[in-house]
């Protein structure tokens, strides 16, 4: 994509005339995490519509608006319509395929959860699906569950011009014990390998359709933007309505050189927005104008109503949600846990220790990030829905013995991203713990910021030791960390020994629940922030 400067912009629109010009319409969606009904601005089971937002009956209201009125319409799914629901822990992908079959993407890519319950349920839920999978960094050749289920890329013809998209999900962010035989490609080299035979090919514009998130979609940028024209990405986060300023601009603009530029755009998580990108292209297929914006998913967006088979699903789901487990006696909200010791966070490490007190009773703790709680639970009856809203992807549970050194690494790196210079005062990654004491000085340089570490003494259960480096401390974590290809938890990977895995979350929560009822978590000096220079 060549960019021209606004002199040579408007000289082209004189040349050619604004009707000779072909618009492309990108509508685009990511991380629905199967929420067909709106969620509240937290995240929860919204309890008036009025005040909520998002959700799959909002959204395919504006992608059909979308469709019907725009010219060379492209609609894409950057993957993580899966897990993270009522809909699919009960209904299955059964239940998602038929949503996604409602209104077909013309291209969609995988997303981390979407691989998060294993090969066999993912080659199942592809084998249904009736539209068009690209990934072009997964080699599926020792994997015959996998083998065949998607391509690198497809070519559209839309006006004169072919326009060609190239999938990719990063390893990065995937949990390595379920992906099988696949083996993982670096995503900027696969998809440059891709968009370079499209060229070879005769394709006019490249799209690359990603789930790696913001940041890594802006290296990508920087990697290939020598042929990727536009890049459509997934792996958001939850945004309130008081940070929705501070969400990157759309499009966000990478100069790759002084002639060419790469637009990146991502939506929001579980419908809370659309993505519309309006560009105009010469019969080269370089960009001459372009224009965007997130349409927001509010009670201002008529609900499409569901075909009669998925409403007898959803009824049957519903059903089975409004379980009781037991009762909260305080609200426990999600929001602090980014940046504090929260109650929620507490609650969840206390009923997976609960849960392994007769399996292994040698933890010292239990480590937590912030990013697995996705809704505050509320006071009152805890339900089956409710719980699984805000614990929704069912992780297993991992115990590991670490060094003390290694284990000081893995925290720090869990608030490494927090600059409160920058007004920066949060991180999905901040940590929740158990039978640990922290003190966290953020006004320190990144790596420095633990001023004290202790651990439960796993001979006297009432007493804290200061954390020694070379000595082993057993904690229980999560499988997908263990498993991860991200930086912070590369402690994990390399240093961790005597490593047993467990059942998932759900079960464990429910039974803690069901034996503690009523609910009444608090926070108890676990986690001390200072903020002095």
């Amino acid at each position: 994509m060549r960019w021209q400067y606004l002199l040579v912009t408007f000289l082209a629109y004189i040349s050619l005339g604004e009707s000779e010009l072909f618009e492309l319409n990108i509508i685009h969606i990511n991380d629905l995490h199967a929420r067909v009904n709106p969620v509240s601005i937290f995240g929860n089971t919204c309890e008036n519509r009025h005040m909520c937002e998002g959700g799959y009956r909002r959204l395919l209201t504006t992608v059909r608006k979308l469709t019907a009125t725009t010219k060379n319409p492209l609609y894409l799914n950057a993957g993580n319509n899966v897990r993270g629901s009522l809909w699919y822990r009960i209904g299955g992908w059964k239940a998602v395929r038929e949503l996604l079959d409602v209104e077909l993407a013309n291209a969609m890519t995988l997303g981390n959860q979407d691989l998060g319950d294993g090969l066999d349920i993912l080659g199942e839920f592809l084998d249904a699906y009736r539209g068009l999978m690209v990934v072009a960094n997964i080699n599926a050749e020792n994997e015959p569950r996998m083998m065949g289920r998607f391509t690198e890329s497809v070519t559209l013809n839309l006006g004169n011009l072919q326009v060609g998209i190239v999938g990719a999900v990063c390893e990065s962010l995937v949990d390595r014990s379920k992906i099988g035989g696949l083996v993982f490609r670096n995503a900027s080299h696969a998809i440059l390998e891709e968009a370079e035979a499209l060229k070879d090919r005769g394709v006019d514009i490249i799209i690359a359709l990603t789930h790696c998130g913001h940041e890594l979609d802006k290296i990508i940028a920087q990697n290939t933007g020598s042929l990727v024209d536009i890049i459509v990405g997934g792996h958001a986060k939850h945004v309130l309505p008081s940070s929705k300023s501070q969400a990157p601009p759309y499009p966000t603009v990478m100069p790759v050189d002084d002639k060419r530029k790469v637009l990146i755009v991502q939506a929001g998580i579980y419908g809370q927005s659309v993505g519309h990108l309006k560009l105009k292209f010469d019969e080269q297929g370089d960009v001459i104008d372009y224009v965007g914006k997130l349409i927001y998913m509010d009670n201002t967006v008529a609900e499409t109503p569901l075909t009669k088979d998925l409403s007898k699903v959803e009824e049957f789901i519903e059903k089975q949600g409004k379980m009781k487990i037991g009762v909260n006696k305080i609200e426990l909200p999600k929001v602090p846990c980014y940046s504090q010791e929260c109650a929620l966070g507490n609650l969840y490490c206390d009923a997976m220790l609960y849960a392994l007190r007769n399996v292994d009773n040698v933890l010292n703790g239990c480590l937590i990030p912030a990013e697995i709680m996705e809704a505050t639970l509320n006071k009152g009856n805890i339900t089956v829905k409710q719980l699984m809203t805000t614990f929704p992807f069912q992780y297993n549970l991992t115990a590991l013995d670490l060094p003390g050194a290694q284990l000081r690494i893995v925290l720090e790196n869990m608030v490494r991203a927090i600059d409160l210079d920058h007004g920066i005062k949060s991180s999905n990654l901040f940590p929740q713990v158990a039978r640990f004491r922290i003190k966290f000085n953020l006004k320190r340089p990144p790596l420095k910021r633990i001023v004290e570490l202790k651990a439960k003494c796993d001979k006297c259960r009432s007493v804290y030791e200061s954390v020694q480096d070379k000595t082993n401390y057993r904690f229980l974590t999560l499988s997908y960390l263990v498993n991860s290809q991200q930086e912070e938890f590369s402690m994990l990977k390399h240093y961790a020994s005597n490593v047993r895995t467990y059942d998932r979350d759900s079960s464990a929560l429910i039974d803690y629940i069901k034996h503690h009822t009523p609910i009444s978590s608090k926070i108890n000096g676990r986690i001390t922030i200072s903020t002095t220079s």
